[in-house]
């Protein structure tokens, strides 16, 4: 993402319309994970995750 990363969508005021974000990401560090979830994301895995926990999310 040219101009925004992931944490910062996350920021972004919400709408009624507005899609579910899921974080996905090589980066496992515990900061990076509550950032996400105290944002709007709904939910956030590594992408080395099984398919199985990707289709979950």
């Amino acid at each position: 993402m040219p101009k925004l990363d992931s944490l910062d969508v996350t920021r972004r005021p919400s709408a009624s319309n507005r899609p579910r974000i899921v974080i996905v990401t090589t980066s496992d560090l515990d900061e990076y994970v509550h950032a996400a979830l105290r944002g709007t994301a709904s939910g956030f895995f590594l992408k080395d995750a099984s398919p199985a926990m990707q289709v979950e999310a």
